[in-house]
């Protein structure tokens, strides 16, 4: 992790699977992608990047598009999670 210096590891407790529950049943989402969320929510991120769409019915925390950062060209900050897309 050396390479990446604004990349932290969350440990996953109590908190962030009754909040992965809540995101399962508010929004619908499937496991990996309430999990990814609700680490994030507990880790206090200012955004969360994905390629997944459906993603962005999700309130908190603000989704950003990867399509959408690489057309702006932005930086994200050291604060936000880049996630992998679960799509197949």
């Amino acid at each position: 992790m050396e390479n990446f210096p604004n990349l932290s590891l969350a440990e996953v407790g109590v908190d962030t699977v009754v909040e992965d529950a809540s995101l399962m049943a508010k929004h619908g989402l499937r496991l990996p992608d309430a999990l990814q969320l609700a680490s994030c929510l507990e880790a206090d991120v200012d955004a969360f990047i994905t390629n997944d769409k459906s993603l962005q019915r999700v309130e908190e925390p603000t989704m950003l598009l990867i399509s959408d950062l690489a057309a702006q060209d932005l930086t994200p900050t050291s604060k936000t999670v880049l996630a992998p897309s679960m799509n197949t």
